[in-house]
């Protein structure tokens, strides 16, 4: 399922599922981070909260450590993520 496409930004969101879990995948092609946070909306946002599970701005793939530090929640309609230069993050819905 496709929540976020904007090609000036060159950004990509998508959910995933696998059994009950549901996942959000960030990626971002964009040579500049926004460290300010990002808003990615999602369809279905009432009372999920998100936990960054993976991201490949991680000290041992050569980046700066985490980037979505605790929990974020998209009950408003959207979660916006720190997001680093040129990289994927994915975060786990909270059950």
């Amino acid at each position: 399922d496709i929540v976020k496409v904007h090609n000036q930004h060159r950004l990509l969101g998508f959910s995933r599922w696998w059994n009950n879990d549901e996942y959000l995948i960030i990626a971002s092609l964009n040579d500049q981070p926004f460290p300010d946070g990002y808003a990615i909306g999602h369809k279905n946002p009432k009372g999920k909260k998100w936990t960054e599970v993976f991201s490949s701005n991680l000290q041992e793939f050569g980046g700066g450590g985490p980037s979505n530090p605790g929990e974020l929640d998209s009950s408003g309609g959207s979660v916006s993520v720190v997001l680093p230069a040129c990289s994927i993050l994915v975060f786990a819905k909270q059950n």
